[in-house]
């Protein structure tokens, strides 16, 4: 196994699309859940000494070197309403550098190197990569535990959305260049005592009753009419519990925000 996927490992891979994903304790995912929109959970071996494992779900939706030009700018989407954020010229470093790697890596064989001193850039971060053809899910890796410096795990995670999520086949390098790029980086969590804290559309939520957990992304009140109907899927389809277990008390409740961007279409 390369040293890329040995590292990601170490910290829990988790797979991800925009819908949501399933979540275990040093527990492997449910692989027969399916949904009406014909995504599928597929099962991820346990991670050596991680805390969480999400294995996703999937449908269509969602100093750096030169990049091609059709891929230089970026626009980004704020889905929260606190100060949570990423620069512009670091979301456009990070979106370079996601690019570069997964193109090195698919020409060489190995991880291409990057260093940075911008205090953005270094600072551990919970992040997801995901990969898009013509608004269909290609490839999506991130992790909710922020262990590596933000440019490092984009780098990491670009590389392993492209050639390690086992829903896909490895991404080549002749589909690179009609491959879009979109990093969602996540918040600290924030535990909350019941679903009112809950703000519909701003917050992710995390459900976990003894070793069954779920996790929802804020993109994913978008399928939902009312909080309820959001809470009950995120406990019986992604944490397998009964559908009403977020209103026990002995269920936890975790919240947090994302700040996505993306490649310019």
């Amino acid at each position: 196994m390369n040293r890329t996927l040995i590292r990601l490992e170490s910290t829990a891979i988790l797979c991800l699309a925009i819908c949501g994903c399933n979540a275990g304790t040093g527990s492997v995912a449910d692989p027969t859940v399916s949904r009406p929109d014909s995504s599928l959970a597929l099962p991820i071996a346990p991670a050596t000494g991680a805390t969480t494992q999400i294995t996703g779900v999937a449908e269509g939706v969602s100093p750096a070197a030169v990049v091609s030009p059709t891929n230089q700018t970026t626009k980004s989407e704020v889905r929260m309403t606190n100060q949570f954020s990423v620069t512009e010229n670091n979301q456009k470093e990070l979106l370079s550098i996601a690019r570069q790697s997964i193109e090195y890596y698919l020409k060489n064989g190995k991880e291409q190197t990057f260093k940075t001193s911008d205090p953005e850039l270094t600072a551990p971060a919970a992040v997801f990569v995901t990969l898009t053809q013509k608004g269909q899910l290609r490839g999506c890796i991130g992790t909710t535990a922020p262990r590596e410096p933000l440019f490092e795990a984009v780098s990491q995670l670009a590389v392993a959305a492209a050639v390690n999520d086992n829903r896909f086949q490895p991404l080549t390098i002749e589909e690179l260049g009609r491959t879009h790029i979109e990093i969602s980086v996540l918040s600290p969590m924030t535990r909350v005592k019941s679903a009112d804290e809950i703000k519909p559309g701003i917050h992710g939520v995390v459900v976990r009753s003894g070793f069954n957990s779920g996790l929802f992304l804020p993109q994913v009140w978008e399928h939902f009419s009312n909080k309820e109907d959001f809470m009950n899927e995120l406990c019986w389809q992604k944490a397998h519990l009964k559908p009403e277990a977020w209103k026990d008390p002995k269920t936890e409740l975790q919240i947090f925000t994302v700040f996505a961007f993306e490649e310019k279409k």
